[in-house]
């Protein structure tokens, strides 16, 4: 028996039904189901579709899909197995369809709770083959700003997994420069 797998559902070549199984060693599974919602569906009926405690399901809503600046912004919520949120946030995609920035929002006042963003660099600009580097922002309320840590995905620098502020600009001096989207949480959607 497959540990792990996925089915894809697609609606005229575009995402519509991602399902993640799960079976565990001790003989129990759990299901998580993305669903991309349409403007003219109903939530609380996918909801109550892929969300059952008996077998283990959780769902992930996305909706209210929109393009900025060329971007998919889509919001999200995540529903545990009893229906009840768990958590939510948004999701940006490039041209590609590739995450480009995902935020948690505080599930009653809608704060940001915590950023990330990834950088692709599909033309080895910087000099490195396979080069993904994955910003994560925490909000700290009390001194008004995000602090981050830069991973090197594929570890394509042959360097620590995780940078500091002061390492990361030390080996890519010019990087904030040439790519100021990275530097601090907001904007959260690209400007380009």
């Amino acid at each position: 028996m497959m540990k792990e797998y996925r089915m894809k559902t697609f609606v005229d070549g575009i995402l519509k039904i991602e399902e993640l199984n799960i079976n565990r060693k001790n003989g129990t599974s759990s299901k998580m189901v993305t669903y991309f919602l349409d403007d003219n569906e109903d939530k609380n009926a996918i909801i109550a579709k892929y969300s059952n405690p008996s077998d283990k399901i959780q769902c992930n809503i996305y909706e209210n899909k929109q393009i900025v600046n060329g971007f998919t912004v889509w919001d999200w919520e995540d529903y545990k197995s009893d229906k009840t949120i768990a958590f939510k946030g948004k999701e940006i995609f490039d041209l590609k369809n590739r995450v480009i920035m995902n935020c948690d929002l505080d599930l009653i006042t809608g704060e940001l709770d915590g950023v990330t963003k990834t950088f692709y660099d599909d033309t080895n600009s910087l000099g490195y083959e396979n080069l993904v580097f994955i910003f994560r922002y925490r909000i700290n309320p009390q001194l008004g700003y995000g602090a981050y840590t830069v991973d090197d995905k594929n570890q394509s620098t042959d360097e620590i997994n995780a940078f500091t502020d002061d390492k990361f600009v030390k080996w890519f001096p010019d990087f904030f420069k040439d790519h100021p989207y990275f530097k601090e949480i907001e904007p959260l959607i690209p400007n380009n």
